[in-house]
């Protein structure tokens, strides 16, 4: 009896699963699972890449993912104007780094350039120039000694007595034998030029010259402190007396060596 009624329960099962064969064989899978099946491998990376890709195009200049060895000499040129004072320092950076990759002629382009610069109404992008050519170094101080002593444009005189400036902080190897150059032209500018932003700023960079880094071995240019030694000595120009004391006053401070003549002063 056992036996009969479970013989009878496979033959029912297999009847409904018989009556249901057609329903099921209408039943297809989501085209959405079937033609993954037919892509060759790697077609969903390359999809999911042109995706990311998309994305990115749609993310404004300024919150995409700044990726410093991508951009180009002419790309760094324009991050002078960013608004973040850190992508403009790197830019000058940059630019001091690849300014003579390809040769005299691109050398020449570049410092040109960023003499352009000096004279623009912008004080980012001037300020950006000044640490730019203090980086190249010193190939850039007889034109700037030119600049400074020519230009009828006070904020350009400045800008280029702070590049003097920015030479000798990038480059502090050069301060004991800093081009004795620079030193005249400064001093001519000081005693010659009655514009008291061009002497304020050429007697902070004088005071940076003589100054040196101490800190880190290297001591100031003497010869600086001379040349401000004589401008108290020689002016009658009250302001100009304040600063240069200031400055003086630095020197003998930071090197020990100049302390005497710096309070005889």
């Amino acid at each position: 009896m056992i036996a009969r009624t479970f013989v009878c329960c496979i033959l029912v099962c297999s009847a409904s699963a018989y009556s249901f064969a057609p329903v099921l064989r209408s039943l297809k899978a989501p085209a959405s699972v079937s033609s993954c099946r037919r892509f060759p491998a790697g077609h969903g990376m390359r999809r999911s890449a042109l995706f990311v890709k998309a994305q990115e195009q749609s993310i404004p200049e300024g919150f995409r993912e700044f990726k410093a060895e991508e951009r180009t000499l002419e790309e760094w040129f324009a991050k002078l104007a960013d608004s973040r004072s850190s992508i403009r320092q790197m830019a000058s950076i940059k630019i001091a780094e690849m300014h003579d990759k390809e040769g005299e002629e691109q050398e020449k382009a570049v410092i040109q350039r960023l003499f352009g610069y000096l004279t623009l109404e912008d004080v980012h992008e001037r300020r950006a120039a000044v640490q730019a050519l203090g980086m190249i170094g010193q190939k850039v101080l007889p034109p700037l000694v030119d600049m400074l002593l020519e230009t009828e444009d006070r904020v350009v005189r400045a800008s280029c007595s702070k590049a003097i400036g920015a030479v000798a902080l990038k480059n502090p190897e050069l301060l004991p034998q800093f081009p004795q150059l620079a030193l005249d032209g400064m001093k001519k500018a000081i005693l010659d030029i009655p514009d008291p932003v061009t002497k304020i700023a050429t007697i902070s960079s004088l005071g940076q010259i003589g100054g040196g880094d101490v800190a880190h071995g290297y001591p100031g240019c003497e010869r600086a402190l001379d040349v401000l030694v004589e401008a108290l000595e020689v002016s009658d120009d009250m302001g100009l007396a304040a600063a240069a004391v200031n400055a003086v006053a630095t020197i003998g401070k930071t090197n020990e060596p100049f302390r005497e003549k710096a309070l005889a002063s």
